[in-house]
């Protein structure tokens, strides 16, 4: 089908006003389809989905579906948690990312596709919205909260246990991995008995976690006994201050119950306290 440069302009200005068409795909995709050249039209559409997947995960390497397992494998993706859904819809995202590459970019890239305007219109869009998709994941906060905890908490308490948790990494407490409950860890200067001198090392802080469906922040105050000049007594006594509570637990006997203390003042008041302890032993 031939169509003149007229309208092809028109058709652009009306896809970009009505779809909000990513900037990059109009630059880079617009000269191609209006010289009718669509298979290299999509073909860039993609490219530039995989560099924002490279950008998003901090990586050089990599393409098309590889890029999707990283990122989104319900498993290991290393943006699962920033899309805040439950793990069925995690794995359609993942799906839709790894289809799109397969049934179109490959095609695309490595055979001579035949694509119609049609075609490639409907395929940059859905380019498209997988770019709205990482642009959402580049906005949310870092801070995953289980569903679990979530549902318990309701939105408003969730949101300012979010933020709370985010306030944490500006003071060095960054968020790790854990099945079971989530740590957050500070290097400090540590002493184990073994070793000879301290050193700095990555301890434990607290955890994120629901033990029997209770959400909880649980103070790792075996770690944090090791740590050169704290006094682990006068930490568990401002944190039963802020309301938490000592528990027969091994590692994290001091706890708070988010369900009862989720208001802002406890969580200004606990910020506080860690940020007094890593001005003092953060190295």
């Amino acid at each position: 089908m031939l169509i003149t440069n007229a309208q092809v302009d028109e058709l652009l200005e009306q896809l970009t006003n009505l779809s909000s068409l990513d900037p990059e795909l109009i630059k880079r995709c617009g000269l191609l389809i209006r010289s009718e050249r669509y298979d290299e039209a999509v073909s860039r559409a993609f490219v530039v989905l995989e560099e924002r997947l490279r950008e998003l995960l901090q990586i050089r390497g990599g393409s098309g579906v590889n890029l999707s397992e990283k990122a989104f494998s319900p498993d290991k993706g290393k943006l699962v948690d920033r899309l805040h859904l439950p793990r069925a819809e995690v794995a359609g995202i993942f799906n839709l990312f790894v289809g799109a590459f397969k049934a179109y970019r490959n095609r695309a890239a490595h055979t001579v596709a035949g694509y119609t305007l049609d075609e490639a219109r409907g395929i940059i869009h859905l380019v498209n919205l997988l770019l709205l998709v990482l642009q959402k994941v580049r906005d949310a906060s870092t801070q995953h909260i289980p569903p679990e905890i979530a549902q318990v908490l309701g939105p408003t308490a969730t949101k300012r246990l979010r933020l709370f948790l985010e306030s944490l990494q500006e003071i060095g407490i960054n968020r790790g991995k854990g099945k079971d409950s989530t740590p957050y860890w500070a290097t400090l200067e540590y002493n184990y008995p073994s070793w000879e001198k301290p050193r700095p090392y990555q301890v434990s802080v607290l955890y994120l976690g629901a033990p029997a469906g209770k959400p909880m922040l649980m103070f790792h105050s075996v770690g944090l006994s090791r740590v050169v000049g704290l006094d682990i007594e006068q930490l568990e006594t401002e944190l039963s201050q802020v309301g938490c509570t000592r528990v027969a637990a091994k590692t994290t006997p001091m706890r708070l119950s988010l369900s009862k203390y989720n208001d802002q003042d406890t969580f200004d008041r606990l910020y506080e306290i860690l940020r007094s302890l890593m001005e003092k032993h953060r190295v």
